[in-house]
Protein backbone atom coordinates (compact mmCIF):
# COMPACT_ATOMS: atom_id res chain seq x y z
CA UNK A 1 0.00 0.00 0.00
CA UNK A 2 1.31 3.36 -0.87
CA UNK A 3 1.43 6.80 0.65
CA UNK A 4 -0.94 9.58 -0.29
CA UNK A 5 -0.12 11.11 -3.66
CA UNK A 6 -0.82 14.40 -5.38
CA UNK A 7 -1.39 12.65 -8.72
CA UNK A 8 -5.15 12.00 -8.85
CA UNK A 9 -4.80 9.08 -11.28
CA UNK A 10 -2.22 7.36 -9.09
CA UNK A 11 -4.54 7.94 -6.13
CA UNK A 12 -7.42 6.33 -8.03
CA UNK A 13 -5.29 3.36 -9.08
CA UNK A 14 -3.88 2.92 -5.54
CA UNK A 15 -7.40 3.08 -4.20
CA UNK A 16 -8.59 0.36 -6.55
CA UNK A 17 -5.64 -1.80 -5.52
CA UNK A 18 -6.33 -1.17 -1.82
CA UNK A 19 -10.09 -1.04 -1.36
CA UNK A 20 -11.04 -3.34 -4.23
CA UNK A 21 -8.02 -5.65 -4.04
CA UNK A 22 -9.94 -8.90 -4.66
CA UNK A 23 -11.83 -7.66 -7.72
CA UNK A 24 -11.37 -7.83 -11.47
CA UNK A 25 -10.71 -4.07 -11.41
CA UNK A 26 -7.65 -4.47 -9.19
CA UNK A 27 -6.45 -7.40 -11.28
CA UNK A 28 -6.56 -5.21 -14.40
CA UNK A 29 -4.40 -2.58 -12.66
CA UNK A 30 -1.95 -5.24 -11.38
CA UNK A 31 -1.73 -6.97 -14.77
CA UNK A 32 -0.82 -3.68 -16.42
CA UNK A 33 2.08 -2.69 -14.20
CA UNK A 34 0.31 -1.31 -11.15
CA UNK A 35 -0.39 2.33 -10.38
CA UNK A 36 1.37 4.29 -13.11
CA UNK A 37 -0.49 7.60 -12.87
CA UNK A 38 -1.88 7.38 -16.41
CA UNK A 39 -5.58 7.12 -17.25
CA UNK A 40 -5.06 4.71 -20.11
CA UNK A 41 -7.09 1.78 -21.36
CA UNK A 42 -6.25 -0.39 -18.34
CA UNK A 43 -7.55 2.19 -15.87
CA UNK A 44 -10.63 2.73 -18.00
CA UNK A 45 -11.27 -1.05 -18.02
CA UNK A 46 -10.75 -1.18 -14.26
CA UNK A 47 -13.25 1.64 -13.69
CA UNK A 48 -15.75 -0.10 -16.01
CA UNK A 49 -15.38 -3.29 -13.95
CA UNK A 50 -16.01 -1.35 -10.74
CA UNK A 51 -19.02 0.40 -12.21
CA UNK A 52 -20.58 -2.84 -13.35
CA UNK A 53 -19.67 -5.31 -10.62
CA UNK A 54 -19.19 -3.27 -7.44
CA UNK A 55 -21.44 -0.27 -8.05
CA UNK A 56 -24.28 -1.94 -9.93
CA UNK A 57 -24.29 0.57 -12.77
CA UNK A 58 -26.26 -0.39 -15.88
CA UNK A 59 -26.06 0.38 -19.60
CA UNK A 60 -24.53 3.75 -20.47
CA UNK A 61 -23.56 4.30 -16.81
CA UNK A 62 -20.75 1.78 -17.42
CA UNK A 63 -18.49 4.16 -19.28
CA UNK A 64 -15.06 3.80 -17.66
CA UNK A 65 -15.10 7.48 -16.68
CA UNK A 66 -14.20 8.43 -13.13
CA UNK A 67 -16.95 11.03 -13.05
CA UNK A 68 -19.09 12.40 -10.24
CA UNK A 69 -21.45 9.41 -9.93
CA UNK A 70 -18.54 6.97 -9.84
CA UNK A 71 -16.61 9.06 -7.31
CA UNK A 72 -19.67 9.24 -5.06
CA UNK A 73 -20.15 5.46 -5.23
CA UNK A 74 -16.52 4.55 -4.52
CA UNK A 75 -15.03 3.43 -1.28
CA UNK A 76 -11.72 5.20 -0.57
CA UNK A 77 -8.78 4.30 1.62
CA UNK A 78 -8.10 6.71 4.40
CA UNK A 79 -4.79 8.38 5.19
CA UNK A 80 -3.38 9.79 8.37
CA UNK A 81 -2.45 13.45 8.39
CA UNK A 82 1.17 12.55 7.56
CA UNK A 83 0.02 10.77 4.39
CA UNK A 84 0.42 7.19 5.57
CA UNK A 85 -2.47 4.84 4.75
CA UNK A 86 -4.68 3.75 7.64
CA UNK A 87 -5.43 0.40 5.96
CA UNK A 88 -9.18 0.81 5.99
CA UNK A 89 -11.66 1.91 3.41
CA UNK A 90 -14.81 3.99 3.66
CA UNK A 91 -17.29 5.70 1.39
CA UNK A 92 -17.16 9.36 2.46
CA UNK A 93 -20.62 9.97 0.93
CA UNK A 94 -22.34 7.42 3.16
CA UNK A 95 -22.86 7.79 6.87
Amino acid sequence: MSRATTNPITALQDNILTCYRDTAAAQVIRNNGGADGKYGTATERAVRALQEHQMGFKGSEIDGVHGLKTRKAMTWHLHAQAGYPLYRCKNPNQV
